[in-house]
């Protein structure tokens, strides 16, 4: 019997079908064999559809892209292996762009790309952390993190532009430290006078 998980929120839709390997009558079994997967988009004419390899691909493109869309660093970490799903940012302003490749390279078979807003992307991203969340969707399926070395990011901002604020700093403190003390002028004080007794 087909057992069916679905992720639903307002701008993504994950639903996942498959079976238990362990008794195929219960419906309350773990879902351990992915028969299909299929990611939606409203206002998409056609969805995301794959089997195992789709989904694993889906989650180790969206995870590390919205890390580093959220924290500012992108790395220069190699993705393992061929990747089937792929996540970009969009050249036509703040999209970004899915990609799944064709699993036959024929012309008739081109990959299918869908443009995602913001607010999509991070509905998937929710969707993807509920699913691996869920101990009763496909328990073996793990997202490995880890965090990114330093020499792993690229240079957000050239060294000339990080020391400039320091070396203006320096010149100011400088300036102040040796620049000399002039003189202020005495106020004068306020005589009070007092009555004699």
């Amino acid at each position: 019997m087909t057992i069916k998980r679905q992720y639903t929120l307002p701008n993504c839709n994950l639903i996942l079908e498959g079976m238990s390997g362990e008794d195929i009558n219960n419906l309350a079994a773990p879902m351990t064999i992915l028969l299909n997967a299929e990611c939606q988009f409203p206002g998409t004419p056609t969805p995301l559809v794959g089997g195992r390899d789709f989904l694993e691909g889906l989650i180790q493109a969206v995870n590390p892209y919205a890390q580093s869309l959220l924290s500012g660093i992108t790395t220069t970490r190699a993705k393992k292996g061929a990747a089937a799903v792929s996540l970009q940012p969009h050249e036509a302003g703040p999209y970004h762009r899915l990609s799944l490749a064709a699993t036959d390279k024929t012309e008739d078979n081109p990959p299918v790309e869908v443009k995602l807003t913001t607010v999509q992307l991070f509905d998937l991203m929710e969707a993807v952390d509920q699913l691996l969340a869920d101990s009763q969707t496909l328990p073996d399926l793990t997202l490995a993190l880890a965090p990114v070395a330093r020499r792993e990011t690229l240079a957000q901002v050239p060294l000339a532009q990080q020391a400039a604020p320091i070396a203006v700093g320096d010149l100011w403190v400088g300036c102040r430290c040796c620049a000399p003390v002039l003189p202020t002028r005495a106020r004068p004080r306020a005589h009070s006078h007092r009555r004699a007794a």
